[in-house]
């Protein structure tokens, strides 16, 4: 039984009933098993993948209950076994984690809560969220979606479209974040960003968008501050 794991996709490409695709027989083509995958493996007759969510999903023959999901029948298609599991060895870092952030934030004098999480000391929004709430001033963008390029475009001064799963709240427990493959242009220009996929959005450093719509990013007294009336300073 061989796979593959392709922009966060696995494809099984041969097996005999264990591949997870819910059929029996050898299989001479690529088929999907599922999406936001960060890693997989193949043992001798059973498999495993991890989704970007943290959950832990196996399938195939399940003679000495090798699966984990307390039987032993085997199994044609994907189960979940377990949730909350840290990949410690993805990239780009070892033991790559995204934790919900509790920080305050003001964005230009008023408070909000957004869906954000801390990865490697740094900030990350979804970029939808950062788009939203800048929306209406100087430094407002839009973001959409090409699906048959699988690119990020990001357009400067243009009004923000909303597309309904903006400002959800922060996501619980810590996640497991996976880069980006998508390419990013803004201004139908390529940028590029440091990003990482978590349950199926997208969250960039909330600095590198503050730096690329020149709005400024600072914290103090433990709170994050936006202000869009400000130019963007590193320091």
């Amino acid at each position: 039984m061989g796979f593959i794991h392709y922009k966060h996709t696995a494809l099984v490409v041969d097996a005999s009933g264990d591949g997870g695709d819910g059929a029996s027989g050898d299989k001479s083509k690529p088929v999907k098993i599922m999406d936001s995958v960060a890693a997989i493996s193949a043992g001798w007759e059973h498999s495993m993948a991890l989704k970007a969510d943290g959950s832990l999903w196996t399938w195939g023959m399940n003679f000495n209950k090798q699966i984990g999901d307390g039987t032993s029948k085997n199994k044609s298609s994907p189960v979940m076994v377990l949730e909350g599991v840290r990949n410690y060895d993805t990239e780009p870092g070892y033991g790559l984690v995204a934790e919900p952030n509790d920080s305050n934030m003001l964005v230009n004098g008023v408070e909000v809560s957004f869906k954000a999480y801390m990865i490697n000391d740094n900030n990350y929004l979804m970029l939808r969220d950062i788009a939203f709430i800048v929306n209406g001033t100087a430094k407002q963008f839009n973001v959409t979606w090409d699906g048959a390029s699988d690119t990020i475009v990001l357009t400067s001064g243009s009004a923000y479209l909303p597309d309904g799963g903006e400002m959800v709240g922060k996501g619980p427990g810590v996640k497991v974040p996976v880069p980006t493959a998508s390419k990013v242009l803004l201004d139908g220009k390529e940028k590029a960003f440091t990003a990482y996929n978590i349950g199926d959005n997208n969250y960039f450093k909330l600095r590198d968008i503050g730096e690329a719509f020149d709005f400024n990013v600072s914290w103090i007294n433990s709170t994050v501050v936006v202000n869009t009336s400000e130019s963007y300073d590193s320091d």
